[in-house]
């Protein structure tokens, strides 16, 4: 079943995605306007933690503050709300249905801890169970070419409580995938962290470079043109020389259910992309 979605990030803003099962299908292909330099280039202020304290400084200043090691701070009224939220400020995240293909706040929470948190007092909570396929989103890093990444990480917070099945659960990282400059729909990317390292009840990062060694499925099945399933980031980079983020529907977000029909909570905070890190906080 395909459902259709309004999406973002063109000069003319508006594009389009269709979304079968659980992946998005698209627009637009004009000229994408970046995300990042829209917000570092208007006078909004951004909320930052700087030495612990959470500080307002104009998004003409927050390049210089990120540089220096402070964080985004990410809270539940900064969330959008709608996709015509996304379209107005394209850096906001939200939490997003994977089987309904609709942005949906009310699929999370941000809360403290658990226990000490990587950034802040608090993250962000997704609990699934039977088919629920939830996710903490954003559509701002349009266009970004894989081989500018040179940090990408998360932390996720697996609590033995309440959780009904195996102790190696994890969200995962997944986004739309642009393999050859076309900016059609290519289905996505995804990083899985290993089952083997995951622990419960403990803050863990993941990362999904691991100087080049980080391994990457693609939902295709077999990536395009190959005969293999899964790529470490070095092969991707190589095999594929222009891969990037999707530019007309750059959905990028971090899943939560597989899906566990036994039930399943995860935390998750300190989303990095190169000099940007994401504190999710209550």
């Amino acid at each position: 079943m395909k459902k259709l979605m309004p999406v973002l990030l063109a000069v003319s803003v508006v594009a389009g995605c269709n979304k079968a099962s659980n992946e998005a299908e698209p627009a637009s292909t004009t000229t994408p306007i970046s995300s990042m330099e829209k917000q570092s280039n208007n006078s909004a202020k951004v909320k930052l933690r700087h030495n612990g304290q959470v500080i307002q400084v104009s998004a003409n200043a927050m390049n210089a503050h990120l540089a220096h090691g402070d964080q985004i701070v990410v809270q539940s009224r900064d969330m959008a709300q709608n996709i015509s939220d996304v379209q107005a400020d394209p850096t906001k995240w939200f939490f997003y249905n994977d089987e309904t293909d609709a942005i949906d706040n009310s699929l999370g929470s941000f809360v403290s801890g658990p226990g000490t948190a990587p950034y802040g007092s608090g993250s962000a909570q997704i609990s699934v169970s039977g088919t629920q396929r939830r996710n903490l989103a954003t559509y701002q890093f349009s266009g970004t070419p894989l081989a500018d990444i040179t940090v990408l990480a998360f932390s996720t917070y697996n609590p033995s409580a309440g959780n009904g099945g195996a102790a190696n659960r994890s969200g995962y990282l997944n986004f739309n995938v642009d393999f050859n400059g076309s900016d059609t729909w290519q289905r996505r990317l995804v990083f899985t962290p290993p089952a083997n390292a995951i622990a419960q009840n403990t803050w863990q990062e993941w990362d999904c470079i691991d100087n080049g060694n980080a391994v990457w499925r693609y939902s295709g099945g077999n990536f395009p043109g190959t005969s293999v399933s899964s790529m470490t980031w070095s092969n991707l980079l190589s095999t594929y020389p222009g891969i990037r983020i999707r530019v007309t529907d750059s959905w990028l977000g971090i899943r939560v259910g597989s899906p566990y029909a036994n039930g399943y909570t995860e935390n998750i905070d300190g989303f990095k992309l190169n000099t940007r890190t994401y504190d999710f906080d209550n």
